[in-house]
């Protein structure tokens, strides 16, 4: 007859090991997703420079809003803060379509788009070594130059708040969207979109939300959804079918079905060799 106490001294040998082996584990992955935001923030500090608030005239922020409602192509760029090298990410990375910024939740990664499938980005970082943090990318369906009704772009809500981690604070701070209530989606041609936020709630992968728009009744439907699930009440104007970013995020943990999503609607281009660099205002200075 065996030992018992030799026996639960073997159960407790195995169960240190794997404990030591449990932790090992989850070391290696938060080491991997340190290393990988590590990489993100060194490459966004080598191709991303400021270029400071635009300076605009005495119009209103309602004459403003007026003048974009009539002319919404006529945006002169005022809010596009960044300057991004593309030459340098495109050398990295040439599935780079863009640079998505939403200064709301100080958002600000590399957009990438592979059309073959949804998972190829799930878990690689820009350098397409593995990453369990992934990266922020359009989806496979959609046209990498955003013409489409509703083009969906999917990120990792991620605890330490990288990737779309921070996304889910304009739920809790409705000011957050009030305060900057645009977007950025920086393109590799030079110019640079903006969208009005008009639209954020929880839903479920499958719904409604991740439908194509395929007519104008299609597209007046979904607009009305959004309005409708939205936890903000925005004002905006869908004359002309204006083209839709949505945002989308896990609402959760791993392996949840509930998602988090941001639309926002296309308010106007600009091309940014056409903006200037610098807009220090040296108005009384000597």
């Amino acid at each position: 007859m065996k030992n018992p106490k030799k026996k639960v001294l073997s159960y407790l040998t195995l169960l240190i090991c794997a404990m030591f082996s449990l932790g090992a584990v989850v070391l290696h992955l938060r080491i991997q997703r340190f290393t990988a935001q590590a990489a993100f923030e060194e490459l966004r500090h080598e191709v991303v420079t400021a270029r400071g608030p635009m300076i605009g005239g005495e119009d209103t922020e309602a004459e403003k809003e007026e003048e974009e409602a009539e002319d919404p192509d006529g945006w002169d760029g005022t809010g596009a803060e960044l300057t991004v090298d593309f030459d340098r990410l495109l050398a990295e990375n040439d599935d780079t379509i863009g640079w998505l910024h939403v200064p709301a939740v100080d958002v600000s990664y590399p957009l990438l788009y592979y059309p073959e499938n949804n998972d190829y980005y799930l878990n690689r970082s820009f350098d397409r070594t593995y990453s369990g943090a992934g990266v922020i990318y359009l989806e496979c369906t959609n046209d990498p130059e955003l013409m489409d009704p509703n083009s969906l772009i999917y990120g990792h809500n991620m605890a330490d708040g990288t990737m779309f981690g921070d996304l889910h604070h304009l739920m809790s701070d409705e000011t957050l969207a009030e305060e900057e209530p645009y977007f950025y989606i920086y393109k590799k041609d030079g110019t640079v979109n903006r969208y009005r936020i008009f639209s954020y709630y929880q839903t479920n992968a499958g719904s409604t939300t991740y439908s194509l728009i395929e007519s104008d009744r299609g597209y007046e439907i979904y607009t009305s959804m959004a309005r409708e699930l939205s936890v903000i009440d925005v004002e905006t104007s869908f004359e002309d079918s204006p083209e839709i970013v949505t945002l989308s995020t896990c609402h959760g943990g791993a392996g949840t079905t509930r998602r988090f999503v941001v639309h926002g609607v296309h308010m106007g281009s600009a091309r940014m060799a056409d903006l200037p660099k610098t807009t220090v205002d040296t108005a009384g200075r000597d």
